[in-house]
């Protein structure tokens, strides 16, 4: 056997690396030959290292989708409720919907909750005033009905929600034990609800965290922890500003999850496991500053902070389909325009065929399949006060 010079033998066996034994023979027989060959794995090993210490780049947090991959959205009119203007009216509407034979609309600014014929012709009750008394609001931004009652959210009441049989008999506070929660959107899940919350700290919980919970108020379940990836764009002299989650939504044992600073959609189940998220944001997404800021000293300088990114409004979902609703500060035209994004989802989230396109106001309730109600704008020359439309989505 032939002795390889720099290897030691041991019972005819290399000491050495198998492929540094025939280097170091082929270059002992023929030297010029094995100078090439080492030459040649330098370069490789070279190369092959450099590709291990390069920083993996991190994974984007979402997907920007190119206009040729969506479809231009189309509303149709279904219905326009023109309301009444001899009465008392509501100056701000954030929720409405139908419930037996009436039209039920809340008030967000008037905090008043009012109802009115089906086709919003005629005003037949309006309850509700500012205060913390029996009955009255503070910040009320969403309704639902349970069973034969109504359940009025309060973004900052104590107490949580606020409950009215169908002719607006004010019929107690729920969720008591949930002291100081504050909401800015519910869905019922069962006998429980799923809430956005407004105040987190209170209940030892990180801000923006949407907890599920019982008749009682005690909480079940927890899920939906915020983008950390933006908490510097939402610092304002030293304190976190409130953009927690805001939009929620519910499709059969799974909750779903919107906050203003991001595209991303969390989802958890009833139990407070996670299931997944969606990861895709529509062509016209603008994405919020990723540097700290301060508060500003005027309402000028504020709006134009707002106008320089576009808000994650909220989310609707139905059996096979999403909706996530934007809203961008348009500085020129001095108000907010609202914008679509409308795509198919699988039930493991899987997201395709999506579409866009502006909404004619602002969106405030969605009904699967693919019925949006809409706060309209007030016309020109014609009443002050907003009113609704109904809208059919199609391609």
């Amino acid at each position: 056997m032939h002795q390889v010079p720099g290897c030691a033998s041991a019972e005819g066996e290399f000491l050495c690396p198998p492929r540094l034994a025939s280097m170091l023979l082929l270059a002992h027989k023929a030297p010029l030959a094995a100078s090439m060959v080492m030459l040649l794995l330098f370069v490789v090993r070279t190369c092959d290292i450099q590709a291990q210490v390069q920083p993996t780049r991190p994974v984007p947090p979402y997907q920007v989708l190119p206009p040729s991959k969506v479809h231009q959205v189309h509303l149709t009119p279904l219905m326009i409720y023109r309301l009444p203007t001899d009465t008392v009216s509501p100056v701000r509407i954030v929720d409405a919907l139908t419930w037996g034979s009436s039209l039920y609309v809340l008030d967000g600014e008037g905090r008043r909750l009012f109802r009115y014929s089906r086709n919003g012709t005629k005003l037949t009750f309006a309850v509700g005033k500012w205060g913390s008394t029996p009955g009255s609001f503070d910040v009320p931004r969403r309704m639902e009905v349970s069973g034969e009652s109504l359940l009025v959210l309060d973004a900052t009441h104590r107490q949580a929600f606020s409950s009215f049989d169908s002719v607006g008999r004010f019929l107690g506070r729920r969720l008591k034990g949930l002291s100081e929660v504050g909401g800015t959107a519910f869905v019922l899940v069962g006998k429980s609800v799923a809430i956005a919350v407004l105040t987190p700290r209170t209940l030892g919980s990180d801000t923006g965290t949407v907890v599920v919970a019982n008749q009682q108020g005690q909480i079940t379940a927890v899920g939906c922890k915020e983008d950390p990836q933006y908490n510097a764009s939402r610092a304002r002299g030293g304190e976190l500003a409130t953009y927690a989650f805001r939009g929620i939504a519910l499709r059969r044992d799974q909750i779903f999850c919107s906050q203003p600073i991001s595209p991303v959609i969390e989802v958890f189940d009833t139990a407070g496991r996670s299931v997944g998220s969606i990861r895709v944001a529509p062509p016209f997404y603008l994405a919020p500053h990723d540097t700290s800021y301060s508060g500003p000293s005027t309402r000028k300088d504020e709006l134009k902070y707002e106008s320089g990114w576009m808000a994650h409004s909220g989310v609707y979902v139905g059996p096979t389909t999403f909706i996530s609703v934007y809203s961008h500060y348009d500085t020129l035209q001095g108000s907010t325009r609202f914008f679509l994004f409308k795509c198919h989802l699988t039930a493991d989230l899987v997201v395709s065929n999506c579409q866009t396109g502006e909404s004619p106001g602002r969106p405030i309730r969605f009904r699967p399949p693919d019925t949006l109600f809409v706060a309209m704008p007030p016309k020109p020359g014609r009443n002050t006060i907003p009113w609704i439309g109904v809208f059919g989505l199609s391609k």
